[in-house]
């Protein structure tokens, strides 16, 4: 029989699920035996930002069910969706349809399945000194599907692209009109891509975040040692 980690990561073409996922069959994280072991209290040794959990769905990160119905700018290589010469990319969602999961593209009225293996991160990558989009977490499972939005950014080790990361605060968009959230972690670009916004909600966000940002707008940008939370957690 397939663990529970191999049932989630078998896909043949658009994934189809073999057993019942509903919440009224509840099933236990298939990602359990892979989370991080808790550090010992006298511990000093921290957790790198890019480690083994992040990556546990591989180049079919797009399926994680924590990533279903967020709409992301993406790049699609090769087929009839290529995207190699659009420098916008395209937007594309992961959703669940008559018992499969797609990722599909809409365009006009239609939605257009695009397969999940041809989807790559967007080209034109996040900046962490001057970001303000909305973004969602697609790579680091601690915070896998969370939406985030930076307000300041530093350096690990030293000062290259390669080690440039983001403070990034988690923002709640359950509502009418976003929310700031209650959590604050430290990323890299690698684990995030953009979602869809329009021009309000970008407007609205940046006056929403505009006094945090000033707040650590008066700090000096920092090379650090290291992560300074082994789950990246800041609040």
């Amino acid at each position: 029989m397939p663990t529970e980690l191999e049932k989630w990561t078998i896909f043949t073409g658009p994934w189809s699920a073999s057993y019942d996922y509903s919440p009224q069959s509840p099933i236990p994280s298939p990602f359990r035996l892979l989370s991080p072991p808790p550090l010992p209290p006298s511990s000093s040794t921290f957790l790198p930002p890019s480690n083994g959990y992040r990556d546990i769905f591989g180049e079919a990160w797009i399926l994680h069910p924590c990533l279903f119905d967020i709409e992301m700018q993406i790049d699609i290589k090769g087929g009839s969706f290529n995207t190699s010469k659009k420098k916008s990319g395209v937007f594309v969602k992961c959703i669940k349809l008559d018992g499969t999961v797609q990722v599909v593209s809409k365009r006009s009225v239609q939605n257009n399945t695009v397969p999940y293996q041809s989807v790559i991160s967007f080209h034109n990558r996040l900046k962490p000194a001057m970001e303000k989009r909305l973004m969602v977490v697609a790579r680091n499972l601690c915070h896998i599907g969370k939406y985030v939005r930076q307000i300041h950014h530093f350096y690990q080790k030293e000062q290259t692209e390669e080690n440039h990361f983001l403070l990034v605060k988690m923002v709640d968009r359950w509502g009418l009109t976003e929310e700031i959230g209650d959590e604050r972690f430290e990323i890299h670009p690698n684990d995030l891509e953009f979602v869809k916004e329009t021009s309000e909600e970008w407007k609205f966000a940046k006056l929403l975040l505009k006094g945090l940002r000033e707040e650590f707008s008066a700090n000096p940008v920092e090379t650090q040692p290291g992560m300074t939370d082994p789950y990246g957690i800041l609040t």
